[in-house]
């Protein structure tokens, strides 16, 4: 008797010290700023349009671990649920890529690197993981994000235009690099990657 005792004290203990995990959503729209542009060049307004299709990651800022990925849909919306234990300083990130959703494989780079562009939605420092985060709409401005996901975003649309020419399957994988400092003006194509400058981002 004293041994079984002294073995449901044990699981008792160790049910108590485990830490607790907690599940909480996490929700918010992504937009973009674009700039209309005709034979006359960039016309105003710059109207907002979604952030379609691509990563949505939660990170924890500090140690940059990723502890959950989505995706926005159509309407550059995202909701899903993250499994957490910890205080920690949690940020939301729109990727540039679609790695978590089936049949597309595109992705955009800076120039002459292997590294996603990202875009930080929102910070929420010392997040307790029962609470669920409300990002609401995030708009990326031109010069300050917005391209990136502009040329993902067209890449998209011809995609989408191939993929009705061709029986309705996508193009498999589209890569794009780009940049805003380094010859702005440069647009070429060359093994597999489009590359494009900052002016014609």
């Amino acid at each position: 008797m004293h041994n079984r005792l002294w073995i449901i004290g044990l699981a008792l203990l160790g049910i108590f010290a485990a830490p607790a995990l907690a599940n909480f959503q996490v929700s918010g729209t992504f937009l973009y700023e674009d700039l209309p542009i005709d034979i006359n060049g960039f016309q105003s307004p710059h109207p907002s349009r979604p952030v379609r299709l691509v990563d949505v990651k939660v990170i924890d800022n500090t140690t940059q671990a990723t502890l959950a990925t989505g995706s926005t849909d159509l309407n550059g919306s995202f909701s899903f649920n993250v499994t957490d234990s910890q205080v920690r300083n949690v940020a939301i990130l729109a990727v540039a890529q679609s790695s978590s959703i089936p049949n597309l494989d595109h992705y955009v780079t800076q120039w002459g690197s292997s590294q996603v562009h990202a875009y930080q939605g929102i910070l929420v420092p010392s997040h307790n993981p029962s609470a669920d985060i409300d990002m609401g709409t995030v708009t990326m401005r031109y010069r300050a994000g917005a391209e990136g996901f502009n040329l993902y975003d067209a890449a998209l649309d011809a995609a989408d235009f191939i993929a009705s020419m061709e029986g309705g399957a996508r193009p498999t994988g589209c890569r794009i690099r780009f940049t805003l400092d380094v010859s702005p003006d440069q647009a070429y194509y060359s093994g597999g990657v489009v590359y494009m400058g900052g002016n014609y981002g």
